[in-house]
């Protein structure tokens, strides 16, 4: 694009110089013309000289109208990438808005995805708490099953440690009781 512009402005100074020579000749006739007409006697020379001069005026007009062709057929492709590098740019924007879109999507699907994994961890680790619980009451010796035959599925691990402390409580009352009271009758039997 560069050298295009340069050729336009190679162009341009041509034409300008060119423009110049023919004002320069312009005037150059118009003096011979005076001379011509002050001069007769010289009429056969100045004729000569004068069509020469019309030859080297149509030469250097035909060469400004074809550097003119051409400066405008460059004007031309000027603008015409000039509108492609829009265009372009106008692509690449677009590329780089999707791809920033796209950049700030990606943390949000993964926050996403990083909170649906700590609910599922959450939730194993709530079953792993049931699981303990549940191996704590079986190694308690079974309580639910010396109370009541058919318990409630639905009672939570607390309710069942208290009940099973409250039997405990009971059988070692019960126990100590006995103790005591089999004390006191061979204390009797003295």
């Amino acid at each position: 694009m560069n050298s295009l512009q340069h050729s336009i402005e190679s162009l341009e100074r041509e034409r300008s110089h060119m423009e110049g020579n023919c004002i320069e000749l312009e005037n150059k006739q118009n003096q011979l013309k005076k001379v011509f007409e002050a001069s007769e006697n010289n009429n056969g020379n100045a004729v000569f000289k004068l069509q020469k001069l019309h030859t080297e005026i149509g030469g250097l007009r035909q060469e400004i109208k074809q550097l003119n062709i051409q400066k405008d057929e460059l004007t031309r492709k000027t603008e015409d990438m000039e509108t492609c590098l829009r265009e372009k740019k106008a692509e690449l924007q677009v590329v780089m808005d999707n791809l920033r879109d796209t950049k700030e999507q990606q943390p949000s699907a993964k926050n996403s995805t990083l909170k649906k994994l700590e609910e599922k961890l959450k939730g194993r680790y709530d079953y792993e708490e049931v699981k303990k619980e549940l191996r704590i009451l079986k190694s308690m010796g079974g309580a639910a099953s010396e109370g009541s035959g058919s318990q409630d599925t639905s009672k939570t691990l607390e309710v069942l440690l208290l009940e099973k402390n409250r039997l405990g409580k009971s059988r070692h009352y019960g126990m100590t009781s006995r103790k005591w009271t089999g004390s006191c009758r061979k204390l009797k039997h003295f």
